[in-house]
């Protein structure tokens, strides 16, 4: 709105006045594509963290909007189905990659790459557990407090980041620490870390 105000003086000054304003042109399309984007995170976790289930900063975009678009429209297993085949064993060696990043993450690389063998072995029962330990102790040395992944006083929010907000890593904290007192042979879709490291919740070696 102010371009034809500023116009003048832009040229005075050098500037490529007809470049910036076929830039102009295209904001209104920017726009939507940016509320569209930023849309798309509290959606994802709106629908799938109850499922265990959060977007993160290096998450598909695409595939975070199909399983939307198939849990909008009531699908909520086979968009459940699309996240799992997402992570293949090639895509989570490849997001493991980014860990070697993460000083304290380290020590921990050579049982997260068993974890990784096991699972595109297809050898659930063993990784999972793994995978919780990890996440436990890896959060512990992060915080100042000392506190795990599954501690209430865990402090997992984060302006500057997607998964680290309350639909996020708490959120999925806070389901992942339900208590689980009875023991239960039936399949799970979520990996309960009390009913897996005490042994309630015994169907827990699945894909999903």
């Amino acid at each position: 709105a102010a371009m034809p105000l500023f116009r003048p003086f832009l040229r005075l000054l050098g500037v490529d006045v007809t470049r910036m304003q076929e830039a102009l042109r295209n904001v209104d399309t920017l726009r939507e594509k940016i509320e569209e984007v930023s849309s798309v995170p509290d959606k994802f976790d709106d629908c799938f963290s109850e499922r265990g289930w959060i977007i993160y900063d290096y998450m598909n975009l695409e595939v975070a909007r199909r399983a939307i678009e198939l849990a909008d429209a009531g699908a909520y297993d086979a968009a459940e189905r699309e996240l799992v085949s997402y992570y293949s064993p090639d895509e989570v060696r490849r997001q493991l990659k980014f860990m070697i990043a993460v000083a304290a993450f380290k020590p921990r690389m050579r049982l997260a790459e068993r974890a990784a063998d096991d699972y595109e072995a297809k050898r659930f029962h063993a990784c999972v557990p793994v995978v919780l330990a990890l996440m436990d102790g890896l959060v512990s040395e992060l915080s100042e407090t000392r506190r795990g992944f599954f501690a209430e006083e865990a402090g997992l929010t984060a302006w500057d980041c997607i998964a680290a907000h309350d639909k996020g890593l708490t959120a999925l904290a806070r389901i992942l620490q339900k208590g689980r007192r009875k023991t239960n042979g039936a399949r799970i879709a979520v990996p309960y870390r009390h009913g897996i490291m005490h042994g309630m919740d015994l169907g827990y070696d699945n894909d999903l």
